[in-house]
C-alpha cells in the first residue's frame, strides 16, 4: 500500500464539504447574535433592545443549511396522544459559527418564517462535514402595536 501524498486528504475533505453545501444543504438561513431582548415587527423582523449581529459565512449572511422536520418525531416519548414537536434537527457546513443562544431564522418554500435557537451541537471533528443542531422553535415577544 503506497501512502497518500501529503495534504491529499485536507483536498479531498475540502471537495466533500463543498459538494455538500451545494446538494446536501438546500435551505438558507440568516444566523443572528442578539443581546438585549426579542421583538418581532408586524412585517416579521426580528430585532434586540442591544442590537443583534447577523453571523457572516463565506461572505454571506445568507447561509447554507438543512432543516429536518422528521428527525423531530421521538417515538419513545409518545404513546396514544398527540404531541406538538418544538424541536428539529439543523445541520450546517462544520465551520459555521454556531452557538447556543444565537437565533436561526429560516423562510419556508411557502415564505413561512420560522425562529429557532440552539439547544445542543454536536461536537464535530475535521472529518464531519457537516453540524448537527438541535433546535428549538421559538416565538420572540410581538412588538408593542
Amino acid at each position: 500500500m503506497t501512502a497518500m501524498p501529503e495534504g491529499s486528504i485536507t483536498k479531498i475533505m475540502a471537495i466533500v464539504r463543498d459538494r455538500t453545501k451545494k446538494n446536501v444543504l438546500p435551505d438558507r438561513c440568516t444566523i443572528t447574535r442578539p443581546s438585549g431582548n426579542p421583538t418581532v415587527s408586524a412585517t416579521g423582523t426580528l430585532t434586540w433592545s442591544g442590537g443583534g449581529v447577523l453571523v457572516s459565512y463565506e461572505g454571506s449572511t445568507s447561509i447554507p443549511c438543512r432543516f429536518e422536520i422528521s428527525r423531530s418525531f421521538r417515538p419513545e416519548t409518545t404513546e396514544f396522544q398527540e404531541i406538538v414537536a418544538s424541536e428539529f434537527a439543523m445541520y450546517f457546513p462544520t465551520d459555521v459559527p454556531m452557538q447556543t443562544g444565537y437565533v436561526i431564522k429560516i423562510t419556508d418554500q411557502f415564505d413561512v418564517v420560522r425562529w429557532f435557537e440552539p439547544r445542543k451541537i454536536s461536537n464535530v471533528s475535521e472529518w464531519d462535514v457537516v453540524t448537527e443542531v438541535t433546535v428549538e422553535e421559538i416565538m420572540p415577544q410581538q412588538e408593542p402595536a
